[in-house]
């Protein structure tokens, strides 16, 4: 995958598996944004979420990865563009710290 610098959490959190969610959209430090590997711009990531397989099932969920050094405007951005398409919940993904 493509290499991100992600914060690390003060406090644990839980592990999740990213088999649970309906793909992993990363963001690296230069702004620019992968959508399950394949390059996008913000103006064609809504056609990308679109093809993505949502179950209806479940509420549908992305993994973000967001390198430490994105602007939280092209994060607001991005999450305005997956509510737009449908997506009811997003994960943030950070460095695992080690155990204590």
């Amino acid at each position: 995958g493509m290499p991100v610098d992600l914060p690390q959490p003060s406090s644990t959190s839980e592990i999740v598996d990213s088999a649970s969610c309906l793909g992993v959209l990363t963001m690296d430090k230069e702004g620019m944004l992968f959508l399950d590997g394949e390059r996008c711009s913000f103006e064609s990531l809504g056609v990308g979420l679109d093809r993505l397989d949502k179950p209806a099932a479940r509420t549908p969920t992305l993994l973000v990865k967001a390198d430490r050094k994105v602007s939280i405007e092209s994060f607001v951005r991005a999450t305005e563009i997956l509510r737009s398409r449908g997506i009811k919940a997003v994960l943030v993904a950070v460095q695992e710290g080690p155990r204590p």
